[in-house]
């Protein structure tokens, strides 16, 4: 497993401050899924995982992190470059298996037959 590169992660306040202005949100199992379109069109895909103590101990915060980080990591093709997403877990993913999560997370990055452009959260 690799580390996101300092390009693909989003740590500055005015970076998130861009997501409460403009984006879409989605709400999946056990996550809320925020997307930022189009930041700059050749631009890597950027993605910030918040999970707060409701999610569970430090254990599984970490978990949920490191299983969503490596799907971003697989599924950040080129339909995906210059848009940023922020996932914040939510209270209920204690009860979810991560596993399950991070794949249904990669679902909805991965392009589908005439959903290319457009935004995660419109596709079914």
């Amino acid at each position: 497993m690799f580390r996101l590169l300092r390009s693909q992660r989003i740590s500055d306040r005015p970076d998130f401050e861009l997501f409460r202005a403009s984006s879409q949100r989605c709400r999946a199992d056990g996550y809320l899924l925020v997307q930022k379109l189009n930041r700059d069109s050749g631009a890597l895909p950027r993605i910030a995982l918040v999970a707060s103590r409701k999610v569970g101990n430090a254990v599984r915060r970490n978990k949920l992190r490191r299983v969503f980080r490596e799907h971003f990591r697989h599924c950040a093709a080129t339909p995906l470059k210059g848009n940023d997403f922020l996932v914040v877990f939510l209270a209920e993913s204690k009860k979810l298996n991560p596993q399950d999560m991070g794949k249904e997370f990669a679902r909805r990055l991965k392009p589908m037959n005439g959903y290319m452009g457009k935004a995660i959260c419109d596709r079914p």
